[in-house]
């Protein structure tokens, strides 16, 4: 399968000569409800709005198409914080980092975040307004060709280990509003990436870039309150990504107790969605939340590529 993998590596960048590559180049997480803020630096979580806790950290691993041995993988942390429930103008603040790997490719951003909640409803009961939020941060985008050994062989092809630093700055803005019989609702527009990376190699004979676009998201989720600990969350997202067809995603989770939820879904890039969770309480009324997800593909690669495991704490 490695054999394959470089074979379709020299190929493909054969191909990409003297062209320049656009694609999707955020990662993907399945369980994007618990790290809204890495696609919309304006996202409010419900444990938040809902739940009352203040500060959240959360790390989650994504192993994608897993029989292919250099497959993408990811590691994202993050850390929130703010209170929502104070009077005027709250603050939610934070930041993340994302190291993402895709065979020769590999890319590492640490970024932070705030966000400002305006209310535009504040009561007992009540709870409504819109936030704006802005993260920045900086990059590091890695092409490591060395690993690769036959290059040395091949005039055409490119050797060494670039390194490019970049700046990054995205924006978010987030509408939320929590009806009379307690639902809540939150819909979002946001560029979680705004400058473009224009990362070209050369040689004596050949030229190819690397290049990262913007993405556009129009993200929503309902959360359907059944008791003050049970709920029904429908989730989803509009992507809109350069040369890329629309991408949708949704969820639908149930939250059947206080200690444990179920989810399931789809996405138009072929996946299937499942993921289970459990809540385990802890000390001066904390949580530590585990989930983990597992998406299957319906796509004719699917024997080729494999699966997609994801697991967050």
């Amino acid at each position: 399968m490695r054999e394959l993998t470089h074979w379709i590596f020299i190929a493909s960048v054969l191909l990409i000569s003297s062209l320049t590559c656009h694609a999707q180049q955020l990662p993907i997480f399945t369980q994007h409800a618990e790290y809204g803020g890495l696609i919309n630096a304006a996202f409010i979580s419900h444990n938040n709005y809902h739940g009352g806790y203040e500060k959240s950290v959360g790390v989650i691993y994504r192993d994608q198409w897993s029989q292919l041995s250099d497959r993408p993988r990811t590691l994202g942390i993050r850390y929130d914080a703010g209170n929502i429930s104070r009077k005027g103008v709250a603050l939610i603040y934070g930041g993340s980092l994302i190291s993402d790997r895709i065979g020769v490719f590999s890319t590492v951003e640490i970024k932070g975040r705030i966000a400002a909640f305006f209310k535009t409803k504040y009561g007992k009961g009540e709870l409504g307004g819109f936030s704006i939020g802005i993260n920045a941060g900086l990059g590091q985008y890695t092409t490591d060709l060395s690993s690769q050994a036959y290059i040395d062989f091949d005039p055409i092809l490119f050797s060494g280990r670039p390194t490019v630093y970049y700046p990054d700055i995205g924006l978010g803005a987030a509408y939320i509003n929590r009806f009379d019989n307690g639902d809540y609702l939150q819909i979002g527009l946001s560029v979680p990436q705004i400058f473009s990376l224009d990362n070209t190699f050369r040689n004596d004979r050949k030229t190819f870039d690397i290049e990262r676009v913007p993405h556009y998201y129009l993200t929503a989720s309902y959360y359907k309150m059944l008791t003050n600990d049970t709920h029904i969350e429908l989730s989803g997202w509009v992507k809109r990504v350069q040369n890329v067809p629309y991408n949708y995603d949704i969820i639908l989770r149930y939250k059947f107790s206080e200690s444990m939820w179920l989810g399931a879904g789809a996405n138009t890039a072929g996946l299937i969605h499942t993921e289970i969770g459990i809540i385990l309480p802890l000390l001066d009324d904390r949580q530590l939340r585990l989930a983990y997800a597992f998406n299957p593909t319906f796509h004719e690669h699917s024997i080729v590529f494999g699966n997609s495991h994801e697991l967050s704490l």
